[in-house]
């Protein structure tokens, strides 16, 4: 296979002005966090007067096809945006080609990336509850299905650590996602809720869709929220600010992570052999209506 190769590269001076923004179906789907990412990434493309070629890929199969925009040498460099199969990063990073992943990482596979820290965002998230009075705490969401959730998990156990709670592992749905099985089924999800022996005051949810659907769940087993189980979670989507009640959650930077991926690949097209980056990006909470402060009657809204 015959990839171009870039020595020496200036965006601003060279003719070849493309940039590939590779997306997997299942991510391409997906409504709202992804698609603020690739509005920041087509700003600042714009910006730097660089064409973007989009390709969608089907993820379901176990080959993956470099698309011929890169074989035949028609762009500069490579942004993934969402979850990419290992063997997919793999076989990208073997071409040689400037490339940056965003919202998924690899440790063992050497390149650019721009990320949530999401790791410190759990333990914010789960801090922000203790500090309001829960101890019984909960985390929700398929530590297995994204490598966000996972970190978020580890710094959900990270914060009940250093505030010397136990980890209750009945309060505890590490192995799939509420919402993804109430888009199945909500009979079946409100099942898997009913399966925890007993409830906490508060849930950590891995993502907003996923805080979304565990209130529907809880409402269904009558159970209030605020009042009876607090929930904060991640992304600050669209939803997150038009439910009942209104979503407290950490508020990721979308945009930006897809403005630093743009400057982070005109960086490494300009500089190949430059060490690789893991840019962390930080998120703040925003308080809403879904975390009942329990040292305090008062309950924050705005």
């Amino acid at each position: 296979m015959n990839i171009k190769r870039f020595e020496n590269f200036d965006v601003k001076k060279t003719p070849l002005r493309n940039i590939c923004l590779l997306q997997s179906k299942s991510t391409y789907d997906t409504t709202g966090f992804f698609a603020f990412i690739q509005l920041g990434i087509e700003s600042e493309a714009k910006k730097n007067s660089l064409n973007l070629m989009l390709h969608v890929y089907d993820d379901s199969e176990e080959n993956f096809q470099v698309p011929m925009c890169i074989t035949e040498g028609l762009v500069s460099g490579v942004i993934t945006i969402g979850r990419v199969r290992k063997s997919t990063a793999q076989t990208l990073n073997s071409l040689n080609i400037p490339m940056v992943m965003v919202d998924h990482y690899y440790e063992d596979i050497y390149i650019d990336y721009v990320l949530s820290d999401n790791q410190n965002c759990g333990y914010i998230a789960t801090e922000y509850l203790i500090n309001h009075g829960h101890t019984e705490l909960g985390f929700t969401g398929d530590i297995k299905a994204a490598v966000s959730f996972y970190d978020r998990y580890v710094g959900f156990l990270k914060a009940l650590d250093i505030n010397n709670l136990k980890l209750n592992p009945n309060y505890l749905i590490t192995d799939k996602c509420i919402g993804v099985v109430a888009n199945e089924s909500v009979e079946n999800a409100v099942n898997e809720m009913k399966k925890l022996p007993s409830m906490p005051t508060a849930f950590f949810c891995c993502c907003d869709h996923e805080a979304i659907s565990v209130i529907k769940v809880l409402n269904i087993l009558g159970y209030k929220v605020p009042n009876d189980i607090s929930i904060i979670s991640f992304d600050n989507i669209d939803l997150s600010h038009s439910i009942t009640p209104r979503l407290t959650t950490l508020n990721v930077h979308k945009e930006f992570m897809g403005t630093k991926a743009v400057q982070k690949l005109i960086e490494r097209i300009n500089l190949p052999s430059g060490p690789k980056e893991k840019i962390l990006l930080s998120a703040e909470i925003i308080e809403r209506q879904s975390v009942k402060n329990l040292k305090s009657k008062k309950q924050f809204d705005k």
